[in-house]
């Protein structure tokens, strides 16, 4: 090879690397984008994951556009997630507009999760019947962990309308189809131990706890929600610092809400050693 072929074939080669180099440098980012982009091929895989993750709003946006993109099972399942991600963002009125439709899919899975939402915001509207109707629906379509959560809510449900007796068969059933949810085995558990909602004349939901009746006691109150998806979810996460169940109180509004609460402590000052590794919005009140 002549010594100009050979610059003239070095001179080639370095300009491509630095065509290359230079592509490299000014290539998007890909990877640090703040949230996921739809499916292309349209997978569930973003609006599930998205949901998962509690990206509600975005889970939403996602899976109500493939609703209409898609048929059969995919369509169903899109609409399932949207539905969910509305209870979550509290928007019950779109959650019914998507779930309704579904509740009688032929996917056990799909109809099973739309009664059980169903039956939550039935719940949380105080239509105990309602709910006690879509929440056995669910138990009975779902397996596992699922079926005893819906279970115990159906439990909670019967309760308030006044049926004790069935409330309780309900939650014995619900605590045997646990599987793997150890802080979900807890809750049903002290609702068999005389811990779970209580009643009053007519069957309308009370914030009465054997604390405020005198047996004296205190436990951590890490918050009070309206949504009791976030209440549960808020339970989980604390578990690992002391035994954490979610009960119902009586805002002073009149309103119920969900309450996360742990543990369960003779003296104030254990309380406040818990307290003070939950963080700053948590507050000691009397046990249950």
């Amino acid at each position: 090879m002549t010594a100009s072929k050979l610059t003239s074939s070095s001179a080639a080669l370095w300009l491509a690397l630095l065509l290359l180099v230079a592509a490299i440098a000014t290539a998007p980012l890909t990877g640090c984008s703040g949230s996921p982009k739809p499916a292309a091929d349209g997978s569930a895989t973003d609006y599930m994951s998205l949901f998962r993750s509690g990206q509600y709003a975005r889970a939403y946006e996602v899976a109500s556009a493939q609703v209409q993109r898609t048929r059969g099972y995919e369509s169903d399942r899109a609409s399932l997630y949207a539905g969910m991600s509305a209870h979550a963002l509290d928007r019950n009125a779109d959650a019914r507009r998507w779930l309704e439709p579904v509740v009688g899919s032929g996917d056990r899975e799909i109809s099973g999760n739309a009664a059980a939402t169903l039956g939550l915001i039935a719940q949380e509207s105080g239509d105990h019947a309602a709910a006690v109707e879509l929440l056995d629906k669910a138990g009975d379509k779902l397996s596992g962990d699922e079926s005893a959560r819906s279970l115990m809510y159906a439990g909670d449900s019967m309760m308030r309308l006044g049926q004790r007796d069935q409330a309780q068969k309900t939650w014995e059933t619900a605590r045997e189809r646990v599987v793997t949810d150890v802080t979900l085995r807890v809750l049903i558990g002290d609702r068999l131990a005389g811990h779970g909602p209580t009643t009053a004349a007519g069957g309308a939901s009370t914030g009465t706890s054997t604390a405020q009746t005198g047996t004296g006691g205190f436990t951590v109150q890490a918050g009070a929600f309206g949504n009791r998806r976030t209440a549960d979810a808020t339970a989980a996460r604390l578990n690992s610092i002391a035994p954490a169940r979610v009960v119902t109180i009586t805002s002073t509004t009149g309103q119920p809400l969900h309450a996360v609460r742990l543990g369960r402590f003779r003296t104030r000052a254990e309380a406040d050693q818990v307290r003070v590794r939950v963080g700053k919005d948590a507050r000691v009140v009397a046990a249950e």
